[in-house]
């Protein structure tokens, strides 16, 4: 089976509280984040937007649930 590349995810037109939640820890370097949507795989990178700024997560871990469908959590370290 061959492994796929990481992706780059872009949430930066998505709404915090709503498409998504995140939980920051360690000022801002590592975290947790709840969204919807199948695809987010780790090692993957997330852009996201936070007060007007540009970061860039990687996925450290993710775990998918079935209800409600597509829903994960991802443990998530700044990008460097």
């Amino acid at each position: 089976m061959a492994l796929s590349r990481p992706r780059t995810h872009d949430f930066t037109c998505s709404q915090e509280g709503q498409d998504y939640v995140i939980d920051l820890l360690d000022s801002g370097t590592t975290g947790y984040m709840t969204g919807l949507g199948r695809g987010v795989k780790k090692g993957d990178r997330l852009i996201l937007k936070r007060n007007s700024c540009l970061e860039i997560y990687q996925v450290e871990q993710i775990d998918y649930y079935a209800n409600p469908s597509g829903t994960w959590v991802a443990q998530l370290v700044k990008a460097k």
